[in-house]
């Protein structure tokens, strides 16, 4: 029992830290008075997901290689697999970034979730999120990198839309579909604004970063006016919630006791065998 109960006990405890440590890099950042991003919360539930892994795990996943400058943190650049590079192994990084693929097909894994992408679709990673390419079996695919550093569309401590809508949606307190693809009411104008910030990009005429983090805020905008509403929680999830926390609350309260199966499966109502399932 030990061995089911720590692995819960060590992750609640990491996300109670981790959210300490955005309390403390938030109050930190208006004192110096500059914006700063953060640690992801998606961080926090990546760790809860994967219980098998912990915060040394994750950071081991960061990549920490400079894609942007620092004028103007934007970058886009063209890939190939298996043409450049057979995979794109597990990663996370400190920027939002944007997979376009150009052609053919391949697998993309966001939040820990394999899907199968095509020529269209946009997958959108933000900072924090564990993410990786891999080819599809027969086939080749062409793929556009966008990547951003949150900041190049905040200016200060003060700007309301950073305050109100880039942070909470870089955070993933704003949910938003990861996997952008032509089914969706809304993917004609964000891929437009895509269009227009590559067109933009090559032609680099005088200004054109004006222009490009106009179509960026465009792009949020789409996102943010259509974002995926939030679905009342089924009867079932509220209850398996309420006995995650009840469990989690005995724990925290009998630690140094001897903690069995019978107990916790008493404390549920449920059936050892079927909270063995839990």
């Amino acid at each position: 029992m030990i061995r089911i109960i720590v692995p819960i006990l060590r992750n609640f405890l990491q996300y109670t830290f981790l959210l300490l440590y955005n309390t403390i890099i938030d109050s930190s950042a208006i004192l110096n008075s500059s914006p700063r991003i953060p640690f992801s919360r998606l961080n926090c539930y990546i760790l809860l997901k994967r219980p098998d892994m912990n915060l040394n795990e994750y950071q081991n996943y960061h990549e920490t290689k400079s894609h942007t400058t620092a004028e103007f943190p934007y970058n886009t650049y063209l890939c190939s697999i298996p043409k450049d590079f057979p995979h794109v192994p597990l990663h996370w990084h400190a920027e939002l970034e944007l997979i376009v693929i150009k052609k053919g097909k391949g697998i993309v894994s966001a939040d820990l979730e394999k899907r199968s992408v095509t020529s269209g679709d946009i997958i959108l990673i933000r900072p924090g999120q564990l993410h990786s390419i891999d080819q599809e079996d027969g086939y080749a695919m062409e793929y556009e990198n966008i990547i951003l550093k949150p900041e190049l569309l905040i200016s200060g401590d003060n700007d309301l839309c950073a305050v109100r809508f880039i942070l909470p949606f870089i955070n993933g307190e704003i949910p938003s579909e990861t996997f952008l693809t032509p089914a969706l009411p809304y993917y004609k104008n964000v891929s437009e604004c895509i269009r227009q910030i590559d067109l933009l990009c090559d032609a680099r005429t005088e200004g054109y970063q004006l222009a490009v983090k106009g179509l960026l805020f465009q792009f949020f905008y789409l996102l943010i006016s259509n974002r995926q509403k939030k679905e009342t929680a089924s009867v079932s999830q509220t209850k398996s919630l309420e006995k995650m926390k009840t469990i989690l609350k005995y724990v925290e309260e009998h630690y140094s006791e001897h903690i069995t199966i019978d107990d916790m499966a008493a404390l549920t109502y449920y059936s050892k065998s079927h909270f063995m399932k839990f």
